[in-house]
C-alpha cells in the first residue's frame, strides 16, 4: 500500500510540474490560434517570456535550433523577448482531435483557426487538419456548412507538455540531412565574403523533373555553388546546389529553375513562384 501511495504522489507531482512548465510557454491565454501559411504546413506563434532560452523553446517544441532559425529569418542572431513572435511549425499528428478525458482538460491548449476568404468546412477539416468534417461541425455547433471569413473554428488541442521530437523529425526529415550538408557548404563558401549577393524574383518548377535532390539551375552562378533560397510566403528555406545554367527558352526574368520535389518542400503549388536568393 505504501508503494502505491508513493507512486500516486509521484504521478501527481510530475503532472503538476509538467503542467506548470507547459503554462510557461504561453503568456497570453490557454487558447492558441493555429495558422496555415500553405496547405501542407501549420504553425503557431510563440511569445517568449523573459526567462526562456532558445534551447528551452526548441526542446519544448521538439525542433532543432537551426530549423527554428530558418522558420524565423535567422532568429538565432536576435535577442529574444516578449515582443518577439516566434513561428513554430506544428505537425498535424501533434494535434489531438478527440476531446480530452474529463479532468485532463488542463493538460491541453485548445486550438482555434481563423477562416480565410473562400475556405469551406471541407477544405479546413480534410485538407488542412486531416480531420473528420462531422467532428469539427459538432464541436463548433455549426448548423450549416457555410463559413464566414474571420470566423473562429475550434480544430483540436495541443498538449501543454510540448511536441515529441519524433513528430517534428518525421515531418522535417525530407530536409534535414542534405539540407544540413548544403547549409554547411554555404557557410564555408560565403564565410570570406564581406557581403552576400541578394536576388529576388520568379522561380519555375519543372514538373517533369522527378529528381529528389536539393538542386537548381541558376543564370549566373557556377556549377557547385550553394544558394540559400527562401519562400517569403512561409519563410521556408532550402540550400540548393547549382548544377547548371537556365536554358535560353525560359523567360529572361526567371531567377531559378527547380525540380518539382524542391518546390514541394518550399511549400509551392503553382508552376511559377516568388523567391529570394542569397549566395
Amino acid at each position: 500500500m505504501k508503494s502505491i501511495q508513493i507512486l500516486i504522489s509521484f504521478f501527481l507531482v510530475a503532472n503538476l510540474n509538467f503542467s506548470a512548465k507547459g503554462q510557461l510557454f504561453f503568456n497570453s491565454s490557454d487558447t492558441i490560434e493555429v495558422l496555415a501559411p500553405n496547405y501542407d504546413q501549420l504553425t503557431i506563434k510563440h511569445y517568449p517570456t523573459d526567462n526562456q532560452s532558445l534551447e528551452e523553446i526548441c526542446e519544448h517544441y521538439g525542433i532543432r535550433p537551426i530549423d527554428l532559425s530558418e522558420y524565423n529569418g535567422n532568429i538565432l542572431e536576435l535577442k529574444l523577448d516578449s515582443t518577439t513572435a516566434l513561428i513554430i511549425p506544428i505537425p498535424k499528428s501533434a494535434i489531438r482531435k478527440i476531446s480530452p478525458e474529463k479532468g485532463a482538460e488542463y493538460l491541453y491548449h485548445p486550438l482555434i483557426y481563423k477562416v480565410k476568404a473562400g475556405e469551406n468546412l471541407f477544405h479546413i477539416s480534410k485538407r488542412l487538419f486531416n480531420e473528420n468534417m462531422d467532428s469539427i461541425q459538432v464541436r463548433n455547433k455549426l448548423d450549416i456548412l457555410t463559413l464566414n471569413e474571420g470566423q473562429l473554428i475550434h480544430v483540436g488541442w495541443l498538449a501543454k507538455f510540448g511536441i515529441p521530437k519524433e513528430l517534428q523529425t518525421k515531418r522535417l526529415s525530407i530536409q534535414i540531412k542534405q539540407n544540413q550538408i548544403n547549409h554547411d557548404l554555404f557557410i564555408h563558401q560565403t564565410e570570406s565574403k564581406k557581403a552576400l549577393k541578394q536576388e529576388q524574383g520568379s522561380a519555375v518548377k519543372m514538373s517533369q523533373n522527378k529528381s529528389k535532390d536539393l538542386v537548381c539551375l541558376h543564370k549566373d552562378s557556377k556549377r557547385g555553388t550553394i544558394l540559400k533560397v527562401k519562400n517569403p510566403m512561409n519563410n521556408r528555406v532550402l540550400y540548393l546546389e547549382v548544377i547548371g545554367t537556365i536554358p535560353p527558352h525560359f523567360e529572361p526574368k526567371t531567377k531559378l529553375v527547380t525540380p518539382e520535389y524542391v518546390a514541394k518542400i518550399l511549400g509551392v503549388i503553382d508552376d511559377s513562384f516568388y523567391i529570394t536568393i542569397e549566395y
